[in-house]
């Protein structure tokens, strides 16, 4: 809850950011630096003046598949940018709740599962899903009001429940390889 806090030097060591540790913080930008191999839950929720953030090769997971919230609520957010050369695998739940400026993203190419509303109510406009997703959860766009175009590839296997719920999308075309 430190709302004056503008900006932070990760000091060369450092490889986790903990819990919860900049909840409600005033960044503006924030730059991960290459060390950070693990973000904890709720790292950076509810960053209210946030509008970017660059995330290092390093990480392999933005959180898990329960309540993890990195960025949870950061309502001014508008640019996620992977490095060059990114190992994430898994956006975990709530990753991007509530981010509800941030119009599109990139999904990694190494993006293999994206969790339980990991983008819901976000401002999303369209969103193309890697071919290398191969699990949707339930609700990951939940309440995506302006979400009007979605792109599916093969390689998807599993979509849950209400995934999409909420979304003005049209149409969406399955691919073969979904299999529930």
């Amino acid at each position: 809850n430190c709302t004056n806090l503008a900006s932070i030097n990760f000091p060369a060591n450092l490889t986790t950011i903990p819990m919860a540790c900049f909840d409600n913080t005033g960044f503006t930008t924030l730059t991960i630096p290459d060390t950070i191999v693990t973000i904890e839950g709720g790292a950076f929720s509810r960053c209210a003046k946030l509008t970017s953030i660059t995330l290092p090769k390093t990480l392999t997971a933005l959180g898990g598949t329960f309540d993890s919230g990195i960025f949870n609520e950061c309502t001014a957010l508008t640019e996620v940018n992977f490095a060059e050369g990114s190992q994430i695998t898994m956006i975990g739940a709530f990753t991007f709740n509530g981010c509800t400026s941030l119009k599109q993203i990139t999904i990694p190419e190494t993006v293999t599962s994206i969790e339980y509303c990991a983008f819901g109510q976000t401002g999303l406009t369209s969103v193309d899903i890697p071919a290398s997703v191969e699990k949707i959860a339930g609700q990951a766009f939940y309440l995506c009001n302006s979400l009007n175009s979605i792109t599916l590839h093969e390689g998807l296997t599993s979509v849950d429940s209400m995934a999409f719920a909420g979304c003005p999308a049209k149409e969406i075309f399955l691919p073969r390889s979904l299999t529930s």
